[in-house]
């Protein structure tokens, strides 16, 4: 949490109960946590995207479908 703020988030909020303060450094860990194994799901989403589809460097062939009107 650290590397985000440098300090806890209750120290930037000035909060003096310390039952109130470590509530809200642990709800912020929680987020930071989960926020860095989302990176890391699309991190590994567009590594096998990068490696499956982008090898070729070619572009999907898009399909056109024709409208008749009478």
């Amino acid at each position: 949490m650290g590397r985000y703020f440098r300090e806890r988030p209750s120290k930037l909020l000035g909060l003096r109960d310390e039952t109130v303060a470590m509530a809200i450094d642990v709800a912020a860990t929680y987020v930071l946590s989960l926020n860095d194994r989302e990176l890391a799901k699309i991190a590994q989403l567009e590594a096998a995207q990068l490696m499956w589809g982008g090898a070729s460097q070619e572009k999907p062939e898009k399909a056109w479908v024709t409208v008749e009107e009478w």
